[in-house]
């Protein structure tokens, strides 16, 4: 082998090692890696211990886009539902595209509601006459989006209808979940504690009403 210089001085071995260079011990790396596992399995255990305790915050960015998931995931679901329930017929083909369509209208919901919470971001700084009105057509866009492009896997058309579905939702959710979201709003973050039941509740109220109008 050559050192940097060139010269060449042979093959290097363990035997002829200078081993009392290294300052530590097998012992204490031994008790270093236990002690540096210890630490790693104790935060993770605290970060367990906050969520079951319901301490985690979530920020601004990721409440919207938690509820634009929620919304796009189980508000389609449970249209598509009941209008299989009262079809007489359901073809394969309709089953898969209600699926992609579902799945769309959540990741668009998931994707914009970082726009929407920018926006809401905005709205902070307007009255409460113009907030209240703004966040309505803020709802609306949300719902229009995610529904027109989930709905354009029904055969295109489908993408008026669920625009339109989508924007009356939205209109609804978003005006109906900023009112116990402000209420508990911590500069920018929410504790999970408090969206999980905040956005189940409106989400299950709005689905409940799409139930009562396909069931009667």
């Amino acid at each position: 082998m050559e050192s940097r210089t060139g010269e060449y001085i042979g093959e290097l071995s363990w035997a002829e090692a200078d081993l009392e260079r290294f300052p530590y011990g097998l012992d204490e790396l031994t008790a270093a890696n236990e002690a540096l596992e210890r630490s790693i399995a104790g935060d993770q255990l605290h970060e367990l211990e906050q969520i079951a305790e319901g301490k985690v915050h979530l920020s601004r960015d990721a409440v919207f886009s938690n509820f634009g998931l929620m919304l796009g995931i189980f508000v389609p679901a449970t249209t598509f539902l009941a209008f299989l329930f009262a079809a007489t017929e359901r073809s394969p083909l309709i089953v898969l595209l209600l699926m992609l369509t579902n799945a769309t209208t959540a990741l668009v919901g998931y994707r914009f509601g970082r726009v929407v919470s920018r926006m809401i971001t905005y709205l902070e700084d307007q009255s409460i006459g113009e907030y209240v009105v703004l966040s309505v057509f803020v709802g609306a866009l949300w719902g229009i989006v995610a529904g027109g492009l989930g709905g354009l896997f029904l055969f295109l058309i489908g993408g008026i209808f669920g625009a339109i579905i989508g924007g009356a939702v939205g209109a609804v959710a978003l005006p109906a979940f900023l009112i116990p979201y402000n209420a508990v709003d911590e500069r920018g973050s929410v504790a999970l504690s408090h969206f999980l039941p905040i956005s189940v509740g409106v989400t299950s109220i709005i689905c409940a009403g799409i139930i009562h109008l396909f069931i009667r």
